[in-house]
């Protein structure tokens, strides 16, 4: 009798720290800051792997021992056994009202700096030969380059004025126009997306996931926290945050093409999946090119294109899942950017139709023997539109008529269905008519 109750309270307190230890697990965030002295820091680890973050940057391997020490906020994404933990720590960045550029490659330091700490102007002292013509590009190229290398950084213009002394050297006074002139409000602004990214990344992420449930957990976080704004021209509203990745974490969370980018490139590259802007052009439903910026992530060692404006309309509008995970070719219909610049997007693995992940309103049959189960999914999910994906087509030929028919037989009468080809696989998309 005594080992009996010697053994139920075993199994009692087993369970009782089995149920700690699972809620503290729950409980417990993915990203933790670490101490840092605000100067340097040595990064050290005894996982698998690290990439490296600053500033919602694309992120790189890294390995222990590295110390670093140009101010940012580092994101650091450690793989272990027991799965994936984020690191955070800051190195101060100070102000200064000029810099001294002793070669091309520094530049970008400065201006950063400027921009992270939103000062009105700055005097930059070329220490190097080059010429008036020559400062005007450069000043623009690399304007450009950091504000789609660092995604927080926001700019809504610039100009600046070049002198020359008496020995040749070439200083530009320039100055900087932000979307808000008030620079406590910018910086609140940046706390608030800061802290935004964080809940999602804490909340959607967990240490076990592979990086397409990741892209997809946040992808998902992302369109359903923010509506497009089609209110962006700045004559409607001259205080416009709907270009900045900020403008997806105050008000209404209405943004444009570069506000969903950055925002989606900064939540990737914080938990180490490697994601880059591009910038280019798009065909418009008047069909005329327009400015327009998506992203490149590499997933499982592949490169894809994700344009998540697009793919938010679509959702909104037709129901479907596009533009996510795209190849090269598939993008190249209506958008188009300087290829020399990225990677070739060519792998067909984690297409979104080839994708393992699973999302709601789409079923997958990855054979003629599933093909029975994936039709009762959909009847059991007439809650809106969807897509049902037939995949390897050039091996199992698909009848896409004939599925459509058993498909029509379980929808009610208020769905249309049509298809499309696409990565080897047969989309047929069922659509509610209002």
């Amino acid at each position: 009798m005594g080992k009996k109750q010697y053994v139920k309270g075993i199994l009692l307190s087993l369970l009782v720290s089995l149920w700690l230890c699972t809620g503290l697990y729950a409980q417990t965030n993915l990203m933790t800051s670490v101490p840092c002295d605000g100067k340097s820091y040595t990064i050290q680890f005894s996982g698998d792997k690290a990439l490296l973050s600053r500033d919602g940057s694309l992120a790189v391997p890294v390995v222990s021992g590295t110390k670093i020490t140009k101010p940012g906020t580092y994101y650091l994404s450690v793989y272990e056994a027991t799965g994936l933990r984020v690191e955070t720590f800051k190195i101060k960045s100070q102000t200064k009202s000029s810099w001294a550029i002793t070669k091309e490659s520094d530049l970008n330091e400065a201006i950063k700096s400027c921009l992270e700490n939103y000062q009105k102007s700055v005097t930059i002292n070329f220490k190097y030969q080059t010429s008036m013509d020559q400062v005007e590009t450069i000043l623009s190229k690399h304007i450009q380059e950091v504000t789609d290398t660092y995604p927080m950084l926001m700019i809504q213009n610039y100009y600046g004025k070049l002198s020359q002394d008496s020995k040749g050297n070439l200083s530009a006074q320039v100055n900087f126009k932000y979307p808000l002139q008030v620079t406590n409000t910018l910086k609140k602004y940046d706390t608030q997306a800061l802290s935004g990214m964080a809940n999602m990344v804490n909340t959607l992420v967990k240490p076990y996931m592979k990086d397409y449930e990741i892209e997809q957990a946040l992808l998902m976080g992302l369109m359903n926290r923010v509506t497009y704004s089609l209110h962006e021209d700045a004559s409607i509203n001259a205080t416009s945050m709907t270009h900045t990745l900020q403008g997806a974490f105050i008000g209404e969370k209405k943004i444009v093409c570069d506000g969903y980018a950055k925002t989606f490139m900064h939540l990737m590259n914080m938990v180490g999946v490697p994601t880059q802007l591009i910038t280019g052009t798009s065909t418009d439903r008047l069909g005329e090119s327009v400015g327009h910026a998506w992203n490149l992530i590499k997933i499982q060692g592949a490169y894809y294109h994700v344009d998540s404006t697009w793919a938010d309309q679509h959702f909104e509008t037709l129901g479907l899942y596009d533009y996510i995970n795209e190849q090269d070719t598939y993008m190249a219909q209506d958008h188009v950017w300087d290829k020399s610049r990225y990677p070739k997007a060519v792998t067909l693995t984690y297409t979104f139709p080839n994708s393992p992940v699973s999302v709601s309103q789409v079923t997958k049959v990855a054979s003629p023997n599933e093909l029975e189960a994936g039709i009762e999914k959909v009847k059991s999910q007439q809650k809106g539109n969807g897509t049902l994906i037939l995949q390897k087509q050039s091996q199992w030929h698909w009848d896409e008529e004939e599925v459509a028919e058993q498909l029509y037989e379980v929808l009610d009468e208020s769905y249309s269905c049509y298809s499309e080809e696409k990565y080897d696989c047969v989309m047929i998309y069922y659509l509610k008519e209002e």
